[in-house]
């Protein structure tokens, strides 16, 4: 029998921001929507502004809320793993700053896998705990991005 929770790379990612999806109804998964077409959506509360933030960094934006101007970077990890530093690249951690300095607030959601299909969802105000976060810097041996950690 195969777990979802032994996974790794992208799929249980993937599968983590599905879950967030279904607790939170309010939000866009960046991933499984167009960019135009939820441009519509986010004009009632994100400015012009904002807007073209969100829609030049949409590939790096895990969810963005449609109530309120926040976006999430969403973490999965199964609950086995004990205390653990979570890894984001630098990239991400970025644009969450640059997200906060137009008046959108930068959300890190922890997906953590439970045994029998249970899962919870802990979210954190991302300036309150970017400093418990391991930034990876890109070099030649990691995937790389244009800009680095600021």
């Amino acid at each position: 029998m195969n777990s979802l929770k032994k996974a790794s790379g992208t799929f249980k990612g993937l599968a983590g921001e599905c879950m967030f999806r279904l607790v939170k109804k309010n939000s866009i998964l960046t991933h499984f929507q167009p960019k135009e077409h939820a441009k519509k959506q986010l004009r009632e509360i994100y400015n012009v502004e904002q807007i073209k933030f969100l829609m030049d960094n949409w590939d790096t934006i895990d969810a963005i809320d449609i109530e309120e101007p926040k976006i999430y970077e969403i973490k999965t990890k199964s609950c086995n793993y004990g205390n653990y530093k979570i890894r984001m690249m630098a990239n991400c951690h970025n644009t969450l700053k640059k997200a906060n300095n137009l008046g959108i607030k930068p959300i890190l959601a922890k997906i953590k896998l439970e045994e029998d299909w249970l899962y919870l969802i802990i979210e954190s105000d991302y300036l309150k705990i970017q400093k418990e976060l391991d930034i990876i810097v890109p070099t030649k041996y990691n995937k790389p991005y244009s800009k680095i950690l600021s």
